[in-house]
């Protein structure tokens, strides 16, 4: 073998070395897409009580469930009206005592309140 053919091989496996690096680097970066999914339901609930739409609610019992956006596509079929066009991850939060309450979906990478709806029940005797 010519030294200039183990120039180019070396060359090659220095290139699919590089390629092979730029794309595990790539694969790991963050998307930007519910960064925040391990925070704990204490944590939600406090951030999600400080916004006037839920203060009223913010005595009651919560509980707090994360939702996928894969789980979501499965939801906005079902339930098109409170799930149809949240496009990405998010916590919904049931504040609720007895019959009433409120129903939120919270996006906690941009801290937004997206939906809120009030719960009713309704006792038959």
């Amino acid at each position: 073998m010519t030294k200039f053919a183990i120039i180019l091989i070396i060359a090659a496996v220095s290139i699919i070395a590089i390629l092979l690096l730029a794309n595990l680097y790539t694969l790991n970066q963050p998307t930007g897409k519910f960064v925040q999914s391990q925070l704990s339901n204490d944590e939600i609930i406090n951030k999600i009580k400080i916004f006037p739409e839920v203060s009223q609610y913010s005595t009651m019992p919560a509980t707090v469930r994360f939702i996928s956006s894969d789980e979501l596509k499965f939801l906005s079929r079902q339930y098109p009206v409170v799930y149809g066009d949240v496009s990405q991850s998010v916590y919904e939060v049931r504040f609720s005592s007895g019959n009433s309450g409120l129903l939120v979906l919270y996006d906690a990478d941009s801290n937004k309140v997206l939906k809120t709806f009030q719960i009713v029940g309704v006792t038959v005797s």
